[in-house]
């Protein structure tokens, strides 16, 4: 990150990254400028949405904030808990804790079962029609019922 502005509440206000935006495979040559240059607005202390001015990165978008929604990026529960990402296409549910129990984003989704106390037991990742189970006993991680390696 080359700059970053906050605001008095330690709120990130603008973020400027600057980076490779295209790659010529014939002459193995990069061309460098702004890759993000975002603007974050808050609805109180929570992010509401985020804007994009930067360049469009050519050769690797993967890196490169898409900025998908045009109004409300962020959606909140009453709790102050993120229910909605509106730019990666992501809802979250929470447990009577307050804890994330349900993340969902187009087919994938991550559900997680927590003790009555809030102790992570059990994570259940579905991704690309493959179900991979983890349990957590202790120091002992468990994946897909097979026991697996100490915790630490």
């Amino acid at each position: 990150m080359d700059e970053l502005k906050y605001d008095d509440n330690g709120n990130m206000k603008t973020m400027r990254v600057h980076g490779a935006l295209t790659y010529n495979e014939e002459t193995e040559l990069y061309s460098y400028g702004v890759n993000d240059d975002l603007s974050y607005t808050y609805n109180g202390n929570q992010l509401a949405a985020v804007s994009d001015a930067g360049s469009l990165v050519a050769w690797n978008s993967s890196t490169d904030f898409k900025d998908i929604a045009n109004a409300t990026d962020y959606s909140y529960d009453g709790n102050g808990n993120m229910i909605s990402d509106a730019n990666k296409s992501i809802t979250i549910s929470y447990n009577h804790l307050n804890l994330p129990s349900l993340i969902q984003q187009a087919a994938e989704e991550l559900k997680v079962t927590y003790t009555a106390n809030g102790i992570k037991r059990k994570e259940e990742i579905t991704e690309n029609l493959q179900l991979k189970t983890t349990g957590y006993f202790g120091d002992i991680i468990h994946e897909n019922g097979k026991p697996g390696h100490p915790f630490r």
